[in-house]
């Protein structure tokens, strides 16, 4: 018998549905590990008979220009037009077909580095059709984006706040890793399980893997990395975070540009992202290091890449 995954959210399920029958943007929050991406990736699967949802993950940017913007955006409408006007075209198609459209932007606070001319574009785009193109905003507790991106959030004032798992989301999702992972658990375990993951999803994967590598059953609070991980995860976008966590795992040893550039641009394996665009996020990477009193010194060694001292 298939092991299939375990229905989750469905309070939540439900309120992000009843909003998509009401044609309301929207934004979708959640704390670290609370899975607001999968979340919104799965409501990409979940089309209604009166709207077409389409997924757009920001970090896909590997630049934050307009046109890499418009490139990447037709791509994911299928359009065959590199352009805003086959953007437009495009929606104009969907939107013969259903009632609504909804691109679900996640990890909104990209768009933070973003030119001023993408920021104008999303608003431009949905003021041309206006309670037809609805967007859903999604961003991680901690990373709100900036004041330069309050004029999109004004069109989605309400906030759907993904919460941690109750108790018997919890075993449901145990039931289905530990199927997963090949394990069997007793009660005992699935209660500590439990207790250890705090309704946390990801903690929940993290303590699984712990058993099924024969680990204690222990979240590490004592691991010096792990808790300036913990503290830069908070403070920088989701881009800033992996190449500083690939620094990290890497300590003393070079990270050359190549495998950063495949972190800001993994679907292109890197092509097309720029010495300057490199340099740019390691230099926000440094600062976001010294405003939050990281002790850790990113060195340069030039033209090849960047090393943690």
């Amino acid at each position: 018998m298939a092991n299939k995954k375990p229905i989750l959210r469905e309070k939540e399920t439900r309120k992000f549905f009843e909003l998509v029958k009401l044609k309301e943007s929207f934004q979708v929050v959640g704390d670290i590990g609370m899975g607001k991406s999968k979340f919104l990736r799965e409501m990409d699967e979940k089309n209604t008979s009166d709207s077409k949802l389409v997924y757009f993950d920001l970090n896909q940017l590997y630049k934050k220009d307009l046109q890499t913007f418009v490139e990447i955006f037709s791509k994911l409408l299928h359009s065959n037009e590199n352009s805003l006007a086959g953007i437009e075209k495009k929606i104009e198609e969907y939107l013969g077909d259903y009632k609504s459209l909804y691109i679900m932007f996640d990890d909104i606070e990209v768009m933070n580095d973003c030119d001023k001319e993408v920021v104008n574009t999303i608003r431009s785009l949905r003021d041309n059709f206006k309670y037809k193109l609805c967007y859903v905003f999604g961003f991680r507790t901690g990373q709100e984006p900036d004041i330069r991106l309050s004029q999109l959030l004004t069109m989605a004032p309400y906030k759907l706040k993904l919460e941690t798992l109750d108790n018997e989301e919890m075993k449901k999702t145990i039931s289905y890793l530990a199927v997963r992972y090949n394990l069997k658990l007793n009660k005992k375990e699935t209660d500590q399980i439990i207790k250890l993951s705090k309704g946390n999803p990801s903690n929940c994967k993290k303590l699984l893997l712990k058993k099924h590598f024969g680990e204690d059953l222990l979240i590490t609070e004592t691991d010096k990395d792990e808790k300036i991980l913990e503290k830069a995860i908070m403070e920088m976008s989701k881009s800033e975070y992996l190449i500083f966590k690939k620094l990290i795992e890497s300590k003393g040893k070079l990270v050359e540009k190549d495998d950063i550039a495949e972190i800001l641009s993994p679907q292109s394996h890197g092509s097309g992202v720029s010495d300057a665009a490199i340099s740019q996020i390691v230099k926000r990477v440094r600062e976001a290091c010294d405003e939050n009193e990281i002790n850790l010194v990113i060195k340069t060694k030039r033209g090849m890449g960047y090393y943690l001292v």
